[in-house]
């Protein structure tokens, strides 16, 4: 039994990376618009120039996989590298492969495989705007595949933890919360806690 998926996968650095020179750039462009012409036509050439710069970073850091996944392993086929990049396809045989993670937070999605040798594979999908591929669908049927593939290796693959289940980001919250009631503690045992609330707003 064999399942293929098409996904566009995007580089958080690449990302960054080309938003940032993109504004910065062209912030520098309508700044001196404001003041040498109509300060109307400078704000309404800086909201479309944020509107394309983050449609030029995306495509810029956007490439086009094939996944497909089967007896023999985790096959990555390159549909459309990255802009300057030449990597070369990726085989994995299940053998390798130690455990999987799907992770999501506000802007991308991470899938991870652990391997062996201290070796990770991963991906990141962006999460801002609808993308019509099959991520979703890979998403949903990986777990099943691979204990239904007739491979003992795959079926000895468990999921592994997200960084918000490890125990190191407990105890970075827990911290934080802690630091967080001291300070409004401070803030409302202060008459003159101005100070202390302004601290717990910016920390928030």
């Amino acid at each position: 039994m064999a399942k293929a998926y098409t996904i566009h996968i995007h580089s958080p650095i690449a990302f960054i990376a080309a938003w940032v020179a993109i504004v910065i750039s062209g912030t520098t462009g309508m700044r001196y618009l404001s003041t040498a012409g109509d300060p109307a036509l400078a704000y309404t050439a800086i909201v479309l120039l944020l509107g394309l710069g983050l449609f030029i970073a995306s495509r810029l850091s956007t490439a086009k996989i094939r996944i497909q996944l089967d007896e023999h392993g985790f096959q990555h086929e390159w549909i459309k590298r990255f802009i300057l990049s030449k990597e070369a396809d990726i085989h994995l045989s299940w053998d390798q492969v130690i455990d999987y993670v799907f992770e999501e937070d506000r802007t991308f999605y991470k899938f991870e495989l652990t391997l062996q040798g201290k070796l990770r594979y991963r991906f990141y999908r962006q999460t801002i705007w609808p993308t019509r591929d099959d991520f979703h669908k890979f998403k949903r049927d990986f777990p099943h595949l691979i204990h239904d593939i007739q491979s003992v290796a795959a079926n000895d693959i468990i999921r592994g933890k997200t960084v918000f289940e490890k125990k190191w980001f407990k105890w970075v919250l827990a911290a934080m919360t802690i630091v967080i009631l001291l300070l409004l503690v401070a803030a409302i045992s202060n008459d003159n806690g101005s100070n202390s609330v302004w601290a717990l707003g910016a920390l928030a």
